[in-house]
């Protein structure tokens, strides 16, 4: 529930209920969440993650970052 709709647990705590999680099952069985229904299209698409970057890496990151000053 938190990753479809980024409410805290807090805030699901307080206002979630059995019936209002029933209807966001069905509806979202209707109208999958983006990140299901391209999951469900393209299949589980993961690239391996190189754990340690490369120098040339590190600066095309610091690179952009500073770019987007």
């Amino acid at each position: 529930m938190i990753t479809v709709t980024g409410w805290s647990w807090e805030y699901i705590d307080e206002s979630m209920t059995i019936p209002r999680m029933n209807e966001l099952t069905h509806y979202w069985q209707q109208s999958p969440p983006i990140h299901l229904a391209f999951k469900h299209m393209f299949g589980d698409v993961k690239e391996p993650v190189n754990e340690k970057p490369n120098e040339e890496d590190l600066q095309g990151f610091i690179s952009q970052f500073n770019a987007a000053r």
